[in-house]
């Protein structure tokens, strides 16, 4: 355990110094397009057992583009979480074909599929603070997906994966305010969606997934309540409907802070399924 910890604390300061710095290329064809570093602490007070709880989660990762012709670019990004004694590698590399202006392209390998891309990516503060709706959303897998860009802000995107051994279709629309996706395995008569809504102060994410016997509806919302003391509201709730089971159901208030160096929130919620007041330590590199 000590050595484990030297070894996150050689990382955090020796990635302080470029921490900050994104998309370095590293010549004309390879970009470090981010590089990623956070510490995560979770504290439970369970108001009826009088108990405590801590959890802990160390993250470092990088993305990284290697164009290798102008039709042509391979993408990877590698990520690995410490999360309370168990270390998880969570990682991604494809090739995506695409048109000089890339209006247009088709990108295959073990990658984000159209849902996916509405989740938070895993080298990221927001995928490493990922909410429990957020994390209902389906995750990478191997497959091929097609997309093209309508103006500036609209893309259209469509895709075929293979998650546990059986195929997964997907289709999304995304802009600058709403993303909205379907997705649905024919062979498990499953089926669900997620949008995305960025209005203002005001961010909501929801999902639901339907299956034989089987309904699950997630809604994460967040809103701006004072943007000079950067401080937001937030309420995140899942709900077993066939079960009747509140999976989640979560809600407080968490305060950002940025600086030259580091980055981060504090936030205090209550959570209604185990009875516990949480406090959230968060600060990324």
């Amino acid at each position: 355990m000590k050595k484990l910890i030297s070894i996150a604390l050689l990382v955090v300061f020796s990635t302080a110094a470029f921490s900050q710095i994104n998309d370095v290329k590293l010549d004309s064809n390879l970009t470090i397009n981010k590089i990623y570093v956070g510490i995560l602490n979770t504290t439970a007070f369970n108001t009826e057992a009088a108990t405590v709880t801590n959890n802990f989660s160390f993250r470092v990762g990088t993305m990284a583009t290697w164009q290798t012709t102008k039709w042509m670019k391979v993408k990877a990004f590698a990520t690995l979480d410490y999360s309370d004694g168990t270390a998880t590698p969570i990682n991604s590399f494809s090739v995506k074909f695409h048109n000089k202006k890339e209006g247009f392209g088709v990108e295959l390998g073990y990658m984000a599929t159209p849902a996916t891309e509405s989740r938070p990516l895993p080298p990221s503060a927001a995928g490493h603070f990922e909410t429990f709706t957020e994390a209902n959303i389906p995750g990478s897998a191997l497959g091929i997906k097609t997309g093209v860009k309508i103006g500036k802000t609209t893309t259209l995107s469509a895709g075929v994966c293979a998650r546990n051994k059986e195929a997964e279709y997907h289709l999304r629309f995304g802009s600058k305010v709403v993303d909205l996706s379907v997705f649905a395995n024919p062979t498990s008569q499953e089926f669900g969606g997620v949008s995305v809504i960025k209005a203002g102060p005001v961010y909501n994410t929801t999902v639901f997934k339907n299956k034989v016997a089987e309904n699950f509806f997630a809604n994460f919302t967040n809103v701006e309540l004072n943007k000079k003391k950067d401080i937001c509201w937030y309420l995140d709730f899942g709900y077993q409907i066939d079960t009747k089971e509140v999976k989640r159901l979560e809600t407080g208030l968490f305060k950002t802070f940025s600086s030259k160096w580091v980055n981060g929130l504090v936030c205090l919620g209550y959570r209604h399924e185990n009875k516990s007041v949480c406090g959230y330590l968060f600060v990324h590199l």
